[in-house]
């Protein structure tokens, strides 16, 4: 996915983050916010990365946009 492709480019430079529900233009859609999601973006992430290295990865609930939610991954660098 194109969330997993950012992480990858951002664990391999300086870090960075990535914002969920928010359109290529940054118009915020917002992202429905099912049970275990962000479980499912950690795995997601972490499998496409790196296998067993270790990466700093906090995903935060930003807001809120008529039940659909806005979500940050911020990726540490893994050098």
């Amino acid at each position: 996915t194109a969330a997993q492709e950012a992480a990858v480019a951002f664990s391999n430079a300086d870090g960075g983050v990535i914002l969920i529900g928010v359109d290529d233009a940054g118009t915020i859609l917002g992202r429905e916010l099912s049970p275990g999601l962000i479980d499912e973006i950690h795995r997601a992430i972490r499998e496409e990365i790196l296998g067993d290295r270790v990466l700093g990865l906090t995903v935060i609930i930003v807001g809120a946009l008529d039940e659909r939610w806005l979500l940050e991954v911020e990726v540490i660098a893994a050098g």
